[in-house]
């Protein structure tokens, strides 16, 4: 929840706002409910979800991760034998992968 300038965000995602209205301040009154749109996120926000959950793609572990980037999946399918990490990220059709620095240093081995 935070602030906005008519009320205060629930976790319901309405707004809660009283009238602004003088004649209404000695009145009972009560807040009226305004859904609020859902936020749309910008481009490459799923990134920034894969690196918060800190989980390897490869290997499943919970530690600090890295993100291996490559500029094209061309490159990869160009690629005669397919390492595990390649196959993942042809399947994922992702240019990048969230890795830990022990698998991260295999693929760059």
């Amino acid at each position: 929840m935070y602030p906005t300038t008519q009320g205060q965000e629930t976790a319901d995602r309405t707004v809660r706002w009283y009238s602004p209205d003088p004649a209404a301040e000695g009145r009972n009154r009560r807040p009226s409910a305004h859904p609020v749109h859902p936020r749309i996120r910008p481009r490459g926000s799923q990134l920034i979800d894969r690196r918060r959950k800190a989980r390897c793609e490869l290997c499943d572990k919970r530690t600090d991760v890295q993100v291996h980037q490559v500029r094209h999946l061309a490159e990869l399918q160009a690629w005669r034998e397919q390492p595990t990490w390649v196959q993942l990220m042809l399947k994922k059709r992702r240019r990048t992968l969230v890795v830990c620095p022990p698998c991260h240093e295999d693929i760059h081995a």
